[in-house]
């Protein structure tokens, strides 16, 4: 959660520094993006490992069973 929030707050004031260096400005607003998407990494590697997030691999039988019963449909 931490590094999502600081990814945040860098990216925000990579945005404010590109009108002085846009250089700079760019620089820090993509090392604030690359916070925010490591932090969204992790926190959803801590959720899965805790067991709030369900895998794919997971999935009841049941439902597999349900899907095959479904008529195939085709998209125009």
């Amino acid at each position: 959660m931490i590094p999502a929030a600081l990814g945040t707050v860098v990216t925000g004031v990579g945005i404010k520094l590109r009108s002085l260096n846009p250089t700079l400005g760019w620089g820090v607003a993509g090392f604030g993006l690359a916070h925010i998407l490591l932090g969204g990494i992790d926190l959803a590697q801590n959720r899965y490992q805790l067991g709030e997030i369900v895998s794919i691999s997971d999935v009841p039988d049941e439902l597999d069973e349900l899907s095959d019963e479904m008529p195939n449909q085709e998209i125009y």
